[in-house]
């Protein structure tokens, strides 16, 4: 198992109630993903799903406007097949 998926394992362990676990995800469309998110809620009702979808054309972004990541109070990020952080962020993000 890789450091992240670790780290991310270790912290689920440490709480009963899923204090502190954010899952990001695109909008959940799938009747399979809601049923299992579902799950997840009852295993853990403080967990929090934030749901993001990309920003694309036509957009502010499109007009140069900056998102700012503020990851000074995050432990572990955990992306499945999804780049939401762009490069310019990552050190800041490892140090």
């Amino acid at each position: 198992m890789g450091r992240v998926c670790q780290a991310f394992r270790d912290k689920v362990v440490s709480t009963t109630d899923g204090t502190g676990i954010y899952f990001l995800s695109a909008a959940i469309t799938s009747p399979t993903l809601a049923r299992q998110w579902s799950e997840v809620q009852k295993a853990y009702p403080k967990a929090k799903l934030v749901q993001y979808d990309p920003a694309i054309a036509g957009t502010f972004l499109e007009k140069g406007l900056d998102v700012q990541y503020d990851l000074s109070q995050v432990d572990v990020i955990v992306s499945l097949d999804a780049d939401f952080l762009p490069v310019r962020a990552i050190p800041d993000f490892i140090n």
